[in-house]
C-alpha cells in the first residue's frame, strides 16, 4: 500500500459543503480515492490536510463508509455525507475504474470490491462502521456483511440490486429508465460526466459481476446479529418492495423504508430523509 497526493477536483471544490480530505490508495493492483469528512477537524480540512494512512488512526466511535453505484464515483454522496458528518466521520471512496481513476488489468469481482474496503477501514483503523450502500455500492455491502460478519453487522441499503426475477441486461436497462423519469437533472448531469471519467468499456466489464451477484445467497451469511435498513425510492423500479421484503427475510433485523416520490437515486435527491434512517442504525436513535 502507498499513498501519493491526489490531483485537483473540481467538482468536489466548487461544492458547498466541507471539503474532504482526499487520499489515492493503492492496493495491489487497484487505485482507489478515499474521502474523509469529519466536523471535528473542519478547521485544518483543505488539500494539504493530513492524509490517511496506517500510522495516523482515528478512533472516533462512529464512522459511516459510503459506497457508490457503477459508473459514477462519490462526487453524488456528498450531500448525504455532510448531513452523516454530524454524527461521526464519514468516509468515501471512488472505487478502481471509475471517477477518473486507472482500471486494473482484470475486471474486479463484487468479491474484490468489498476486500478493497475492508483493507481502507483496516489501514485506517476504523471497526464496526455503519456500511451504506447504493446500488451497486449495497451489493459490495452485502459482500463485506457476509466475508466478515465480525468486523461488519449494521448496514443501510439503498436500491439493492438485482431484482431475481428480472436479472438480465435487457430487464435493468428497461427498469433503470423507467426510474430515470423520476430523477433530478442535475444528478443527470454528474451521472453522464461520471460515466465519461469511468469508461464505458470498464461497465462493460463489471456489469455482468452484477448481474450475476447472488446478493439474495450472500446475506444471508451476515452476522445473525446484523441490523439493515433497506432503502428505495417510491419509483424505483429496479429495487421493488417485494425485492428488499425478499431479502429482509433472511436477516435478523431489518427494516424497510420506501421514500415518497423519490426514484432510484434517492440519496442523492432526498438525502435528508435518507440519513434520517441511517442515523437510526445508531444504538438508541430507532424510530
Amino acid at each position: 500500500m502507498r499513498l501519493k497526493p491526489d490531483r485537483f477536483n473540481y467538482l468536489i471544490n466548487d461544492d458547498p459543503y466541507v471539503e474532504p480530505q482526499r487520499s489515492l490508495v493503492k492496493i495491489g493492483s487497484a487505485f482507489a480515492r478515499v474521502y474523509r469528512l469529519s466536523r471535528h477537524d473542519q478547521h485544518v480540512a483543505g488539500p494539504s490536510a493530513q492524509r490517511l494512512d496506517r500510522y495516523t488512526r482515528d478512533h472516533s466511535p462512529l464512522t459511516f463508509l459510503l459506497v457508490h453505484g457503477i459508473g459514477l464515483s462519490a462526487t453524488y454522496m456528498l450531500p448525504l455525507a455532510e448531513r452523516l458528518s454530524r454524527y461521526g466521520q464519514v468516509f468515501l471512496v471512488d472505487l478502481p475504474g471509475f471517477g477518473d481513476l486507472p482500471a486494473p488489468e482484470k475486471a474486479l469481482t463484487i468479491g474484490d470490491f468489498a476486500e478493497i474496503l475492508s483493507e481502507v477501514l483496516d489501514i485506517n483503523g476504523i471497526d464496526h462502521p455503519i456500511l451504506v450502500g447504493h446500488s451497486m455500492g449495497a451489493q459490495i455491502v452485502v459482500e463485506m456483511l457476509a466475508s466478515h460478519p465480525q468486523n461488519f453487522q449494521r448496514a443501510a441499503l439503498i436500491g439493492p440490486p438485482v431484482f431475481n426475477q428480472e436479472r438480465s441486461p435487457g430487464w435493468v436497462i428497461a427498469r433503470y429508465s423507467q426510474s430515470s423519469i423520476w430523477e433530478r437533472p442535475s444528478l443527470i448531469h454528474i451521472a453522464l460526466w461520471s460515466y465519461v471519467r469511468a469508461a464505458t468499456v470498464w461497465m462493460a466489464r463489471i456489469m455482468p459481476r452484477v448481474l450475476s451477484y447472488p446478493i439474495e445467497e450472500r446475506i444471508s451469511q451476515a452476522h445473525p446479529d446484523a441490523h439493515i435498513v433497506f432503502i428505495r425510492g417510491e419509483h424505483d423500479y429496479l429495487a421493488p418492495v417485494q425485492w428488499l421484503e425478499f431479502l429482509a427475510h433472511k436477516v435478523g433485523r431489518s427494516k424497510i423504508v420506501t421514500i415518497p416520490g423519490a426514484a432510484h437515486s434517492t440519496l442523492y435527491n432526498d438525502d435528508r430523509e435518507v440519513s434520517r434512517h441511517i442515523i437510526s442504525l445508531i444504538p438508541g436513535t430507532e424510530s
